[in-house]
This record gives C-alpha cells, structure tokens and sequence, in this order.
C-alpha cells in the first residue's frame, strides 16, 4: 500500500535557518562574512593558505571560502578519499575558522547583534519547543518530540541556549531538552547536549525550575508572525548597514 508523507511549505520550515526567505538574514549573513574575513586572525591563515594553493586573491575573485573547505575536506576524510598534501597541516586552522564564521553569522558578530540575529536564525524553532515543553494538566500521557535538523540548525541552537562550544557539531550529534516533575508537582527542565548535562541560558542548576528555564530561553523565540515582520523590517537592515559602514 501506498505510504503518505506529509510535507509542509518551504515558508513553514522551522529547523533550518533560510537566509532566502529573510532578507535580514540574508544580508546578516553577507555582512558577517565579510566583517569576519577580514579580521586579522582568518585574513592571515587565508592569504598564507592561498599562497601555498597558488591563488591570488588580490587580483581574483577566487579565495579560500572557509565553510566550503570544510565541508570538503571531512567529506573526503570520511569517505576515504585523499586529502591535498598541501592542506592537510591547515585542516584543524579550517575547521577553526569555519567554526567561528558559522557562528558569527547565526548567532552574531558581536554581543550587541547576538539576540536579533540568533532569533533571526533559530527564533521559531526555539518557540516550537517551548510550546512542546508546554506542561499541558488535562494531557498526563508522557510526550516525546523527535527533530531532525542540519548542522547549521544545531549551531544557531545551541547559541540560543548559550552552550555552544565553539566546535563544530559533530555527525550525530544530539540535543535533548527533558521535563521533569517531582512528587509535590514542581516541575524542572535538563538539557544534555552530547550526554553531557549542561546548564542553559539564564540558568545555573541543571536542573533548572520550568519557569526559570522558560523565562531564560524566551527572549531567543518568536513565532511566524513577528518572525516574518523581523525579517522585513527596515530598521534592522538599517542597523545592519551601519555595522557594515563601521
């Protein structure tokens, strides 16, 4: 018999960040990568990696793209495949950069941007748990919610949650988010991110009263309606193109 598998819009996706359907995202994303290349550190290593390649940048417009090369070089190391002699002693510098400008551009260049762009990023999907982590009193059946996402969902989300680590997320890599009730009714929330508990945004327990950790996490939601006004809104992107002019 035929299996039916629902779909939903491209406009309904949650899980992923889509800089093509925010335009805020979008030029956040652009703006990000720009600032972020030509910071001292990652301008160094690429001009010294392109050397080694024979690319001139200067009067190209070839350059080394860090995520990119990234994605290749795992992607042959896991398939077997060989690694250019020449990048091999640069992979954990490309993975390092790679890291930092995926970061940067879900989760912001600086503390001031860290909030809208993260919500720009991640905001839905962080709102679609907490309306799932919802104590429901008329429902006392056990719930569980299974996502799968990309690693650059996983990224934003952690940055959401303030426990990102600053590496890559591995293959596999889960992120558990468990309700907790004790026998006078209180409920907790824990977060374990590898099997490892930790404690997330404006929280210091692990387990963190429901409250506490709903109050913490909010400020990084939003649902459709104002995630749509936030992606279009003219003031952000002004606020955006100043950073750029600075």
């Amino acid at each position: 018999a035929p299996v039916n598998i629902p779909v939903a819009s491209d406009s309904n996706e949650v899980l992923i960040p889509k800089p093509s359907l925010c335009p805020n995202l979008l030029h956040y994303h652009m703006l990000a990568q720009k600032v972020a290349y030509c910071q001292s550190d990652m301008l160094y290593d690429r001009l010294k990696i392109e050397k080694i390649l024979g690319i001139d940048s200067f009067n190209s417009k070839e350059r080394i793209k860090w995520i990119e090369a990234r994605d290749d070089l795992v992607a042959r190391k896991v398939h077997g495949l060989p690694i250019p002699d020449k990048l091999e002693p640069f992979m954990s510098i490309i993975e390092k950069h790679a890291t930092t400008l995926l970061y940067k551009s879900l989760c912001g260049l600086e503390k001031d941007d860290r909030q809208i762009a993260t919500v720009l990023s991640c905001g839905r999907a962080i709102d679609l748990f907490l309306q799932h982590l919802s104590p429901d009193s008329k429902d006392s059946h056990y719930k569980l919610y299974l996502y799968s996402c990309h690693d650059s969902s996983l990224c934003a989300i952690l940055g959401a949650f303030d426990i990102f680590d600053y590496k890559w997320p591995p293959f596999a890599a889960d992120l558990r988010i468990e309700l907790y009730e004790d026998k006078k009714s209180h409920k907790f929330v824990k977060v374990s991110y590898l099997n490892k508990d930790v404690k997330s945004r404006g929280c210091d327990e692990i387990y963190a009263p429901y409250e506490k950790f709903v109050k913490g996490l909010s400020c990084m939601a939003t649902d459709k309606e104002t995630h749509d006004k936030l992606c279009n809104s003219s003031e952000i992107c002004r606020r955006f193109s100043h950073r750029r002019m600075l």
